[in-house]
């Protein structure tokens, strides 16, 4: 379940990277499309389970309002030669964002089968929006010494969306499988 980036805020994602981007075509970039962030993982899920899931999103944010967010600067986690993942962070919303993953992850925690499963973001994990898998840890670098993120890229989070995800060569493609407005004071 994520917070999809809207089409204006990801046009300003793919802006400041678009220089870093040229130098690393051997990475792989997240389309603007896809872009997204992550508020709880389930892993795959039964047919049964997505209803109860879908049940507890409509539920939950009903109560929650829209959450301003603002990235700002990069980051990222080097593995293996060019297996890292980079990403820009948090820099605003992140306290809302976590108030959202904790009542998601104790709604789904009603489901015997996810309680184990679910990993909901949680304060200090380092809230963000990955923009490249298989990144360098030069690439990581680069983002976070980057002078095109020392501006904020900002939306309003209207919505929370159950992605399916489908795993490829070319790199994941996300699925909306359900959308959920965050709807409080409306």
């Amino acid at each position: 379940m994520a917070l999809p980036v809207p089409e204006g805020a990801a046009a300003g994602v793919e802006a400041a990277v678009a220089q870093i981007r040229h130098r690393y075509p051997g990475a792989r970039w997240i389309p603007a499309p896809h872009l997204h962030l992550t508020v709880a993982f389930l892993g795959e899920i039964t047919p049964t389970e997505r209803q109860v899931v879908i049940s507890t999103m409509r539920e939950l944010c009903a109560r929650h309002a829209p959450v301003g967010v603002e990235l700002h600067g990069g980051s990222g986690r080097a593995r293996l030669a060019d297996a890292g993942i980079a990403w820009l962070m948090v820099a605003a919303g992140g306290e809302a964002i976590v108030r959202l993953a904790a009542g998601l992850h104790t709604g789904l925690d009603r489901i015997p089968s996810l309680r184990q499963r679910s990993r909901a973001v949680r304060a200090g994990r380092g809230l963000h929006v990955t923009v490249a898998r298989r990144a360098s840890s030069t690439l990581i670098d680069e983002l976070a010494r980057s002078r095109s993120l020392e501006g904020p890229i900002a939306w309003t989070a209207t919505e929370l969306v159950l992605f399916r995800s489908h795993l490829g060569a070319p790199g994941a493609r996300y699925e909306a499988i359900a959308r959920t407005p965050l709807a409080q004071g409306k």
